[in-house]
């Protein structure tokens, strides 16, 4: 797959940010993609924007700590009560709510043209998924940023959950290698 340059948008900035680690379990040290991650917030004082994380304990220590720094912000993603979700989906939508600290699972059919941020607090999947989720950023053609926080220990967790459910088929396992390989370079 190769990236889309008709996706990138000419109001939209787009910037990587290549995180160094220890452990391959996760970001060792929080405090360095937060700072990134409050300052791009900083940048857009009230303003609406999605911070997307791989999983759900990471959209929860995000809005947390983007709480914690002042900042209006909630988690979303499946594992929550469908009434919780539907209602911070309703909040960002109808512009109640600042930031949304989000799996994959949130930004189908939101219909929000003034998002002004977008930032992968880990390496999405594929490059597919960060073509979509990033093109939620300045849809109203004003100026928008989005912001791509990578490290390599991103590549090893997609990998690790991709096989929770057991062994990849020959099959699965090359396009998994492929969408991860593609993530990786595009990142670097």
């Amino acid at each position: 797959f190769a990236l889309d340059s008709d996706f990138l948008q000419a109001n939209v900035g787009y910037a990587w940010c290549l995180l160094y680690e220890a452990e391959i379990d996760g970001y060792n040290d929080f405090e360095t993609p937060l700072r990134v991650l409050e300052n791009v917030v900083r940048r857009y004082p009230g303003q609406g924007g999605i911070v997307y994380a791989l999983t759900r304990k990471d959209t929860e220590r995000i809005a947390e700590a983007l709480r914690k720094a002042g900042v209006d912000a909630r988690p979303y993603h499946a594992g929550m009560d469908p009434a919780d979700r539907a209602r911070v989906q309703d909040d960002f939508v109808n512009e109640r709510l600042q930031v949304v600290a989000a799996t994959i699972a949130f930004g189908m059919g939101i219909d929000r043209s003034n998002v002004r941020f977008v930032v992968h607090a880990h390496l999405p999947r594929s490059l597919e998924h960060y073509q979509q989720e990033s093109g939620r950023a300045g849809r109203d053609g004003l100026p928008a940023e989005c912001v791509l926080l990578a490290s390599a220990g991103d590549l090893f967790r997609h990998r690790r959950m991709a096989q929770l459910d057991g062994p990849l088929s020959a099959e699965r396992r090359v396009a998994l290698d492929r969408q991860l390989a593609g993530i990786g370079r595009f990142a670097v």
